[in-house]
């Protein structure tokens, strides 16, 4: 017979795999929405001769930084970088796009973040 002591252990342990399971879909919840936000943005800009997501010199960050029912808030930061003529010459810029999302089991929404213009 399990004693009740080991029950209590196994759903503790079931409760916080659950939890770490949900952080880490979250995290890639917010990553995959602000990615398709930036291309997006940038496919937009017909200014521009080349552009790439996840590229450039900044380094792309994820962090959940609160929880309540309506979901978690996790804050991204995806790097981009694109080219684009300037005078005689051509800009070549990095940047990264940094933004809030609530998400949830119903998916990820955009609740503040960075303005991409880069025309």
């Amino acid at each position: 017979m399990v004693s009740r002591r080991a029950r209590v252990a196994v759903a503790v342990v079931v409760l916080v795999l659950g939890a770490l399971v949900a952080v880490s879909l979250a995290q890639q919840r917010a990553l995959a929405a602000e990615r398709t936000h930036v291309t997006d943005r940038l496919d937009d800009a017909s200014c521009l001769s080349g552009w790439g997501v996840d590229e450039g010199t900044a380094t792309r960050e994820v962090s959940v930084t609160g929880a309540g029912v309506a979901g978690l808030a996790v804050t991204v930061r995806v790097p981009y970088a694109y080219t684009r003529p300037l005078g005689n010459e051509t800009l070549h810029a990095d940047a990264a796009a940094a933004a809030t999302y609530r998400v949830s089991v119903t998916g990820a929404h955009r609740m503040a973040g960075d303005s991409i213009d880069p025309c």
